[in-house]
């Protein structure tokens, strides 16, 4: 089994966090950088290709001298599908499969792990996860800037992490995380994704300095006799492609869930944005994100499109972003609160004539110019407080549709190349023939041009 660790250090490496709890299992998440330098047993990138691994999480508590403890958290299942060396990275492709279940055995088990400083060795199996991955020769751990100086977790400046960040260890996924008592509903009910979750929450350095808010979404279709099927995407031009027909819908469901205490952060909202005119959205795209709600939401938009007569290759994105309008909101203490509207300002007494004894005063400078307002100035970009998803849709249309088009302009035609002496004299067959076929290639005519791609829209 391989192992991929990561951490939260850069706002890169929360990203690639979010993003392996945000996409559906199915998905390749595509040229994940790890560093060369922290794999040196993996020079030749191809032993990688189509092995099971573990993408694992560093976490870093305090030890008893206020030292920083490594805590290895599992993420979630993966298949590496490609690995290549690129400028001194070794990008890999993953394809994402399920997450590990946080059971009460496993919650014990992280329990007891952090009542001393180093864990104790233990059974090589579930539920001793954080054990298990810190008995490895190898693994990451902390190290001090300076060599002989003291390590404190409250300074990071202090200390960094060292060792490798890409293992291979002789245990399976089956010995670690998937045991027999795990049962189908767990999957089912999501329970496994929630378990992740309610361990980042708490994770100090995905709190900081902004807290990071969690979902994850699934794309939804219907087969021809109405049944519901989770769609998956296809290899097209090198990207995750998710093949639609004009006239076909799909379910973008979004779950938010942001552990089981309620998060002390300013409202969120995730932004759905298409870029094509020819796939709408049926629902709100800007979907309210509540950090305080512990219970989570399920959240659904319906993806249309529509009727074309053209291939049309589109993106969708899921980003995160702050509401337009926040108000003048404070936090203190992890409360909202509203402060009292201030008193209006006193008008100003008027001057006092000047006294005829006193001298008259200098001109005064002229003021300087006024400043713009703070609302003008460019603001600072911020980073997102969630996952952002691209999502990529090839929209094709029906073979009946252009059959039908040019079936419907080749019988206009036809009714318009009838001779002038067609049928008896006095029904006119001519004459109406070529109005219907007129009409005909009219309507082949509209009805083709109407559905071509345009920027506009229709």
């Amino acid at each position: 089994m391989i192992l991929l660790f990561t951490t939260a250090v850069g706002e890169l490496f929360k990203q690639l966090v979010l993003q392996a709890m945000c996409y559906p299992k199915g998905y390749v998440l595509e040229e994940v950088p790890w560093g060369l330098k922290r794999a040196p047993d993996f020079e030749n990138p191809a032993s990688l290709t189509d092995q099971e691994a573990l993408v694992v999480y560093i976490e870093s508590r305090a030890g008893t001298m206020g030292q920083p403890v490594p805590v290895f958290l599992p993420l979630r299942v993966v298949r590496i599908k490609k690995a290549r060396k690129y400028a001194g990275k070794l990008l890999l492709d993953l394809r994402l499969d399920e997450f590990p279940y946080y059971s009460d055995q496993v919650v014990q088990g992280y329990a007891e792990d952090q009542l001393v400083d180093a864990p104790l060795p233990g059974p090589r199996e579930w539920p001793y996860w954080n054990r298990t991955m810190y008995a490895l020769p190898g693994r990451p751990y902390p190290e001090p800037q300076t060599a002989g100086s003291m390590m404190y977790l409250v300074h990071p400046e202090t200390w960094r992490t060292a060792g490798l960040l890409i293992l291979e260890c002789d245990m399976t996924i089956e010995d670690l995380i998937r045991p027999a008592s795990v049962s189908p509903q767990v999957r089912e009910q999501h329970d496994d994704w929630k378990s992740v979750v309610d361990w980042l929450a708490e994770c100090t350095m995905m709190n900081e300095p902004d807290v990071k808010l969690f979902y994850q979404f699934e794309l939804h279709g219907r087969d021809a006799e109405g049944v519901v099927r989770s769609e998956t995407p296809e290899r097209y031009l090198e990207r995750q492609v998710y093949g639609l027909r004009s006239g076909d819908n799909l379910d973008l469901i979004v779950h938010f869930y942001h552990g089981e205490r309620a998060r002390t952060r300013d409202q969120q909202q995730l932004e759905v944005i298409t870029e094509s005119a020819f796939l709408e959205t049926v629902g709100s795209s800007l979907i309210e994100a509540f950090p305080d709600q512990p219970t989570g939401r399920v959240e659904r938009v319906s993806l249309i499109a529509k009727r074309q007569m053209a291939s049309d290759i589109t993106r969708v994105q899921l980003r995160g972003r702050p509401p337009a309008n926040p108000g003048p909101k404070l936090r203190r203490r992890g409360l909202w609160w509203t402060p009292s509207p201030a008193s209006p300002p006193s008008p100003p007494s008027p001057p006092s004539p000047p006294s005829p004894l006193s001298p008259p005063s200098p001109l005064s400078p002229p003021a300087a110019p006024l400043s713009p307002p703070a609302a003008t100035l460019p603001q600072p970009a911020t980073a997102s407080p969630m996952a952002t998803v691209e999502l990529y849709f090839r929209i094709q249309p029906r073979r009946m549709y252009i059959f039908g088009v040019l079936a419907l302009f080749a019988a206009g035609s036809f009714l318009n190349a009838v001779p002038e002496n067609f049928g008896p004299p006095e029904l006119s067959l001519t004459w109406v023939s070529k109005v219907v076929g007129s009409l005909m290639m009219a309507g082949a005519f509209w009805i083709g041009f109407s559905k071509l791609p345009s920027k506009g829209g229709e």
